[in-house]
């Protein structure tokens, strides 16, 4: 009876990822790949979730062997500049993801029932300020697992509904990228890997073990996939995604108020638990470039309020949603492939983790995350360089010379890796 309780706190705890990586810009990028391209880019899904899942396990796993958290890790293996540099993009990135975060469950709120704006945004900004400051990580790690839950009943729920025929569905698994999908693919990827949810990752692994790790971890992971890939089928219903509410009202539209109503109830779900998880990241990353690696710290607390103030300022001043989330995953574009490379690299350092490096499969799987990673990244760099001065090229240049690109850099991350796992040789 206790190994069963220990193994369902160790699944509520690892909730908190899926909470994490499924808000606002997820609902948005799966919502427009159903409505645009029907079952077609599910397979994506899937991608992502495994990719996923790699990262995240070898940053706990990281954590775990050490005994420390990412940006502690950082610190010690990089020069103190890059980790802090490293950390505070990722924070910046938690706090246009705040806002995002924020206005998706003003959005979801109010598709429910119509409150004043001033109001809503109160009672968000006060319920996420208890959850942080006097709830702790056992009354948030609750609260943000039955919050997922109702989240991923209410989406499952309206994808059943819509009567989905299993071969569709099954032929959306096989890869193709319809014409004009290639960003929206590497976006669903890219809402789905998040930089700080690496970071959270690190900082919960606190006090598991491996296994307990692995499989909360992948029940987590798995779920959220699970949900993600539920939206996409929803919103093959409708036939274009302008804006969440117009999603709602087209879905009660198609299959009654009811939908309409989840879908409420899941938008500000979504929004309302990554609202509580991006400060608690910012959080614990803060923590651990300034301060001991405890939740009750000062610079904890301080990291978790700034990320939480930047986002309710943006939703006082009634920022809309969708340029915040496009500024969040193009931050995330730029630092998740760089926060990648560290991982394989570190994952593989025999004097850090010891016996426990990756596998020769999870490499190869690893390096096949990585380069989709650093299309994401190099496609972000390209598209903010193209906006400044201006770079003529097709779609099809584009995508070689982004290619032939993450492939230098592939190579000479690969060299770095067998240099690392070559000193086990040595010591044994």
């Amino acid at each position: 009876m206790f190994a069963i309780k220990k193994r369902i706190r160790s699944i509520l705890l690892w909730s908190v990822i899926s909470a994490a990586f499924i808000g606002p810009g997820t609902l948005a990028a799966s919502s427009t790949a159903g409505a645009s391209y029907k079952y077609g880019l599910i397979w994506s899904l899937v991608f992502a979730t495994m990719a996923c899942l790699i990262l995240q396990e070898m940053a706990a796993r990281i954590s775990i062997v050490t005994g420390s958290d990412l940006s502690k890790i950082l610190k010690q293996n990089l020069n103190p500049f890059p980790a802090f540099l490293i950390g505070f993009a990722v924070i910046v990135g938690c706090a246009a993801y705040e806002a995002g975060n924020i206005l998706g469950a003003l959005s979801g709120f109010s598709i429910l029932m119509p409150v004043g704006r001033f109001s809503l945004l109160s009672i968000i900004g006060v319920g996420t300020l208890v959850l942080l400051g006097l709830g702790g990580k056992s009354v948030i790690v609750k609260v943000l697992g039955f919050l997922v839950a109702l989240m991923g009943i209410g989406f499952v729920i309206v994808a059943l509904k819509s009567s989905p025929s299993l071969s569709q569905i099954l032929s959306g698994t096989v890869p193709s990228i319809p014409e004009g999908s290639e960003w929206l693919t590497l976006a669903l990827i890219g809402t789905t890997i998040v930089p700080y949810n690496i970071y959270l990752g690190s900082g919960l692994s606190k006090g598991q073990t491996l296994r307990e790790m692995r499989i909360g971890l992948a029940i987590s992971i798995v779920f959220g996939g699970f949900i993600s890939i539920a939206i996409l089928i929803a919103a093959t219903q409708i036939n274009s995604m302008n804006s969440f509410l117009d999603m709602a009202r087209l879905m009660g539209n198609s299959l009654g108020n009811w939908a309409y109503l989840l879908l409420g109830a899941g938008l500000f779900s979504a929004g309302f638990t990554s609202t509580v998880t991006a400060p608690m990241a910012a959080g614990i990353i803060t923590e651990g470039l300034f301060g001991k690696n405890e939740f009750s710290t000062r610079w904890y607390r301080i990291g978790w309020f700034l990320v939480l103030s930047v986002g309710l300022l943006f939703g006082f001043l009634d920022v809309k949603p969708i340029p915040v989330i496009v500024t969040a995953q193009a931050l995330n574009g730029f630092i998740l492939p760089l926060l990648g490379i560290i991982l394989v690299i570190t994952a593989n350092d025999f004097q850090t983790v010891q016996d426990k490096m990756n596998s020769a499969f999870l490499n190869v799987m690893a390096f096949v995350v990585l380069e989709i990673l650093l299309l994401l990244g190099l496609n972000s760099l390209w598209n903010v360089i193209d906006d400044v001065f201006g770079l003529p090229a097709d779609d099809t240049v584009k995508f070689i010379i982004l290619q032939s690109t993450g492939l230098v850099i592939l190579l000479y991350t690969g060299v770095l890796v067998y240099r690392k796992r070559k000193l086990k040789t040595r010591a044994g």
